[in-house]
């Protein structure tokens, strides 16, 4: 009896082996070194297409070259076995033989040898595991989908789009697919830097992140199960809701922004809607991601706007500068030219003067479009300089165009800066000529109007006083009231492409406002236009005109001068005009010169341009020269307008700066001043 129980034992335990073989969902084999199977299990021959074991062992004669995909499996099996003589855990693609289905498989593979180390054959059991490849896949292309989507959105989101690649590494170890997706959204949900909705296809709220209900106050869960319209004003929530069902109607992703104002501000978000579908495609749900991008907003606006005018102040201070340089030579020679005896050349050099003084009103009308040069208000009759500028403008307008001015016999005196007002009326004529191609009249009409309380109702802007209006107007094609709202902004225009710049009406715009007055539209298409030009009134008596040029002047009595300008024409007039006027000069270039010069002379005054080479300036080379020598007198110079300058370097209350071109006798008061 007792000798029965091991046989009985061993027969059960065959049993159970061969009931294991047989019933293993896993696929066992055993195959030749030449790569012919010996044996497979059911479900090896099944993995294979096959019906039964015979039909297998037939059909595979090489299995590397005939089951396995890439052929660096092959060789990486291979080089396995003769290194460690197994293979553990191997991932590989393989083909379903008789169909020549690709599936993805895990193999575990050992040698069997002989006593003598002779390999007999290969044996091990392969795992089907093409659906948590699948998995892995949909987990890949969902992680891929997800990132394009945050890629596109703003920069914001860049923080939670390296958050939300971490969260799916770290879900993608995880065996439990549902677990993971269920820990990614809390983990959205609850760290999200934009706000995150989702709905479900009538609207009703089924899930948000955090911060919404941090921005309304209250938990979570009085949120979920309500709809748009429970927390948002009507308005506001409606374009909301109306996105979500054309997401639903659609199937379209959706993205746009909104505009929300309460409480006196205003606040902008990026809105992006994408509908969640089930497994065969039925739209389940939306998903509304909402970013707050106010401060953006604001910062392109600001951006765009300093660009545009640091790009045109930028061309016309430079512009401007070298011009200034030009003219302080032309002048400075011209000056010393009229005051010879020959009547000949004196005429000449008068009307040298006279163009370069029109010139330097050009440069000063080139640094105001830059908006870097201050005003110089003063009293002006209106009535006169309209009259002293028609010539030009009939020259400018053409024949085809009949210019008519009129003035009102008691027109009050007006206060601003008279070189800009004749170039806004320049401006305002080539506008009109534009607007009449074809020919027509333009009228120039100057007037009084005291504006009070009732009268500043009907026009926008303006406030209470007494004006002079200097109006403008054509019999042209007029304007759409669209292009009336716009005219005054900055880079408007309705000319083609390097036709007009769209600066014309902006900058007399902010010459009205800069002068305390208004300007004002009106248009009406093919009716013509007119532009006001409100001026405040002054009671002001207009000053004397500026003495003349070869008037007596202040001079010197053998003070020494040092000159440092690194343009050597305005160097050189510079050390002519001040020996002229009885100063012993010394002229050098660079600031380095100047200090070297300061310590073996004796000098009373040092007039330095602003800007110098080598890397010292004007204002830095005073403050050095000043620190040795505090008996120094200092006047500057420059081309560059007075605000640019003080913008970059700060200069001493009762600072002598001349702007350039400057003539004899400005520059005669200038050495006076600072040396008395």
């Amino acid at each position: 009896m007792p000798d029965s129980i091991p046989q009985q034992s061993d027969a059960l335990r065959a049993d159970h082996y061969r009931l294991s073989y047989e019933m293993s969902g896993i696929g066992i084999f055993r195959s030749t070194p030449d790569g012919r199977y010996v044996m497979a299990n059911p479900a090896g021959v099944r993995m294979h297409g096959y019906d039964s074991e015979a039909d297998l062992l037939r059909a595979v004669n090489n299995i590397p070259e005939e089951v396995y995909v890439d052929p660096n499996d092959r060789d990486t099996m291979r080089r396995l076995l003769e290194t460690q003589g197994k293979i553990e855990g191997f991932e590989c693609e393989i083909y379903r033989h008789k169909t020549r289905e690709r599936f993805w498989v895990r193999q575990n593979l050992h040698r069997v040898t002989d006593d003598e180390g002779r390999l007999l054959y290969l044996e091990g059991y392969v795992e089907d595991i093409t659906d948590r490849k699948c998995v892995e896949e949909e987990l890949r292309q969902a992680r891929e989908d997800l990132e394009v989507r945050v890629a596109e959105r703003t920069a914001q989101l860049q923080a939670a789009n390296r958050a939300l690649e971490e969260e799916i590494a770290e879900r993608q170890r995880a065996e439990d697919v549902v677990r993971t997706r269920d820990a990614w959204l809390r983990a959205i949900l609850e760290n999200a830097p934009i706000e995150v909705v989702l709905k479900d296809t009538s609207g009703r709220i089924m899930a948000i992140s955090r911060n919404v209900a941090d921005d309304q106050n209250v938990p979570v869960e009085a949120i979920v199960g309500t709809t748009t319209a429970n927390y948002l004003p009507a308005e506001i929530a409606e374009v909301y809701m109306a996105a979500d069902r054309q997401v639903v109607e659609t199937g379209a992703a959706l993205q746009s922004e909104v505009r929300e104002e309460a409480d006196g501000k205003v606040r902008y978000s990026l809105n992006q809607k994408f509908p969640m579908r089930d497994e065969q495609g039925a739209i389940r749900g939306i998903c509304s991601l909402t970013t707050d991008i106010t401060e953006m907003k604001e910062a392109e606006a600001r951006l765009a706007q300093a660009m545009k005018m640091e790009a045109v102040g930028q061309l016309t201070g430079g512009v401007a500068h070298d011009f200034n340089n030009l003219l302080a030579v032309i002048r400075g020679n011209a000056e010393m030219l009229a005051m010879g005896k020959v009547e000949k050349l004196q005429k000449q050099t008068e009307a040298i003067l006279h163009a370069t003084q029109r010139g330097a009103e050009l440069t000063l009308r080139l640094l105001a479009f830059s908006r870097r040069q201050p005003l110089r208000p003063r009293t002006i009759d209106l009535a006169a300089l309209t009259r002293g500028m028609i010539g030009m403008i009939e020259r400018t307008l053409g024949e085809t165009i009949a210019v008519e001015t009129a003035a009102a016999p008691d027109l009050w005196l007006a206060l601003a800066d008279p070189g800009q007002v004749e170039n806004v009326l320049l401006n305002l004529a080539i506008n009109a000529r534009d607007a009449m191609p074809d020919g027509g009249r333009l009228t120039i009409e100057c007037r009084n109007l005291t504006l009070d309380a009732a009268g500043i109702a009907h026009i926008p802007e303006a406030v209470a006083g007494d004006f002079v209006i200097l109006t403008v107007s054509d019999t042209g094609a007029g304007m759409s009231p669209e292009v009336r709202d716009h005219a005054f902004e900055p880079f408007f225009t309705t000319k083609e492409v390097g036709q007009g710049s769209g600066l014309g009406l902006s900058m007399v715009y902010g010459f009205a406002k800069q002068s305390n007055g208004h300007v004002a539209i009106y248009s009406e298409e093919d009716q013509g236009t007119a532009v006001k030009l409100f001026l405040p009134r002054t009671d002001a008596q207009p000053l004397p005109g500026t003495p003349d040029a070869v008037s007596v002047t202040p001079r010197g009595k053998g003070e020494t001068i040092l000159v440092v300008e690194d343009d050597e024409e305005v160097c050189a007039m510079a050390v002519t005009v001040l020996e002229g006027l009885g100063y012993r000069v010394i002229g050098v270039p660079l600031a380095a010169r100047a200090l070297q010069i300061l310590q073996g002379e004796q000098v009373d005054l040092m007039l330095s341009d602003i800007v110098l080479p080598g890397g010292m300036s004007g204002p830095e080379l005073a403050e050095r020269a000043k620190a040795r020598y505090p008996d120094l007198a200092v006047v500057f110079m420059s081309g560059y307008p007075t605000t640019a300058l003080k913008h970059r370097w700060v200069l001493e209350p009762g600072t002598v700066l001349l702007d350039k071109p400057f003539h004899r006798l400005q520059l005669a008061q200038a050495m006076h001043q600072a040396l008395s």
